[in-house]
């Protein structure tokens, strides 16, 4: 890519018409429903809010970053399914301000590098149901993006280092969302040091030095200051055992997710993201002649890695794991289309290809999926007008939610009951229990990922139940026969403490035997 003129009025408005497009695809999903890992965040969150400390008060297995993204979104926008999801579209606003203001620049055509925020954002919304959106995987490819970006500046700079500062800044940032990413990062940075070492002449132990201390003090800036927070709570060995060395015991010991997840997932992410990859495939074909320029071989370095992430995420494979990918493919697929836009004429035409139309069709082609997923969520809004009223925009998540929202509202109304005894609630099951009932988490231990917990975790599970005197238990049918075979602590502590109180189609109700609760109860 070779750098465009200055911005016209013509690029501006297109720049404009691109940003106010990504804000409506955003605006579509405000009141989408939080159902599992975001019902979680959600929780952990206003635990964190509330004065706890995460990992301490609140334990997972993930990393601080997206726990921290939903404080802060609850606390500007309110903890809310509308004020989560508008912080996001913040979030994706400012993302798509930095693709114009970078890679949209080096772009000849201003129509195709008005697309980057469009396809890459709108295809990101148009792949997630209601247990895919906000996942750490797509949000954070905003600081991915921003860390190989300003490395592929450095590469060519005069003063490198302030550059490689601000990309380690960035790859801190994503490393507080996962650990992992670290594999996405490593290359962009080894790629800026060979690429210095072979326009300055200088040997690559020497551009290498340079860089790794620019990224070195860079990392040091976010991961430093989150260090510093878990200190603070009293979390820093417990974070570190948690980050290090729990995970390759999972994953030693515990069996991975079916091949068939995996392969269900690639099908799902193939609905938006197969015409781009032809794309790709195909540009790559057409230009296997002449060299690739330099950005697309960074990009091409996030898709690749991407999934090397994804592969080693052996007992996950969820479809969320794969918009690490998507952000990478779809500026790809753009930067393809202007590539093909600008190339020689005689060239194109030496290829077939007799006039630029055909271009416009293809831009038309990778979006037509993306518009065709959106449509049901804005048909949706419109018909639930708007979700305005509280029970227009109940009935709105409820049908995103496949029913779970109704289905829980119901099961927890009984805590709102005059007889209902007070305090946080344990759930062995789906956090959106905790999100509808507004009851907290009587315990550090989630209940969310129990094929995920150690042997010793369970024993820990049963002790922290045991402690807070936990009023009501919710066991999800899904985890009896996982309690039944590993989680004997806990199954014990119900059987001695606890009384079935109530069941519903979904799981077991279980209030705490004690003086006060010594007492037939019937719920609802």
């Amino acid at each position: 890519m070779t750098t465009a003129p200055p911005p016209t009025s013509r690029r501006m408005g297109l720049y404009l018409l691109s940003l106010a497009l990504v804000a409506l695809i955003c605006a579509i999903h405000l009141p989408f429903p939080l159902r599992g890992d975001q019902a979680l965040f959600a929780t952990a969150a206003m635990e964190i809010s509330d004065g706890g400390g995460l990992y301490t008060d609140f334990w997972d297995v993930k990393q601080p970053g997206i726990f921290l993204f939903f404080v802060a979104a609850g606390t500007l926008f309110g903890y809310t399914e509308v004020g989560i999801h508008l912080f996001e579209l913040v979030y994706w606003l400012a993302f798509s301000v930095v693709l114009l203001a970078t890679m949209g620049r080096q772009m000849k055509n201003p129509a195709f590098a008005a697309l980057l925020p469009v396809l890459s954002v709108g295809s990101y919304y148009a792949i997630s149901g209601s247990l895919d959106i906000t996942q750490l995987e797509a949000l954070a490819a905003f600081p991915i993006f921003v860390a190989m970006w300003l490395a592929y500046r450095a590469a060519n700079s005069a003063k490198p280092f302030l550059l490689m500062v601000g990309s380690g800044v960035a790859g801190g940032i994503a490393v507080i969302f996962k650990l992992l990413f670290l594999i996405l990062l490593v290359p962009f940075w080894l790629r800026s040091a060979a690429e210095r070492s072979s326009e300055s002449g200088k040997s690559f132990p020497a551009s290498l030095l340079g860089v790794g201390t620019g990224v070195g003090v860079g990392l040091l800036i976010p991961v430093g200051l989150v260090a510093a927070l878990l200190a603070n709570w009293g979390a820093l060995s417990i974070a570190l055992d948690t980050f290090f060395r729990i995970p390759p015991r999972i994953l030693a010991e515990l069996p991975g997710a079916p091949l068939e997840r995996l392969i269900r997932s690639g099908a799902l992410f193939t609905r938006v993201y197969g015409p781009m990859v032809l794309l790709v495939l195909a540009g790559l074909w057409l230009f296997r002649r002449s060299a690739m320029d330099r950005l697309s071989k960074y990009l091409w370095s996030w898709c690749v890695l991407g999934a090397v992430v994804i592969l080693a995420q052996r007992q996950s494979w969820w479809l969320y794991h794969f918009q690490l990918i998507g952000f990478p493919l779809a500026l790809l697929a753009v930067a393809t289309l202007d590539r093909l836009w600008s190339e020689p004429v005689a060239a194109l035409k030496a290829r077939g290809t007799r006039s630029a139309p055909r271009f416009l069709i293809i831009a038309a082609f990778l979006a037509l999926p993306m518009l065709i997923l959106l449509g049901r969520p804005a048909l949706s809004l419109v018909q639930h007008r708007l979700a305005l009223s509280p029970t227009d925009r109940a009935a709105f998540q409820d049908r995103f939610s496949n029913g779970e929202y109704e289905k829980v509202t119901a099961d927890v109304q009984f805590l709102d009951a005059a007889g209902a005894r007070r305090g946080d609630i344990y759930v062995a099951g789906d956090p959106l229990y905790y999100w509808l009932s507004r009851r907290g988490q009587a315990t550090s231990l989630n209940g969310w990922a129990l094929e995920f917990f150690l042997d010793e975790q369970w024993i820990q599970l049963a002790s922290q139940l045991e402690a807070s005197q936990a009023p009501y238990v919710f066991v999800s049918n899904r985890y009896s026969n996982l309690i039944d075979a590993r989680g004997e602590p806990f199954a014990d502590l119900l059987a001695l403490k606890y009384v079935v109180a109530s069941t519903s189609r979904d799981g077991t109700w279980y209030e705490l035997v004690g003086s006060d609760a010594a007492r037939a109860h019937v719920f609802g």
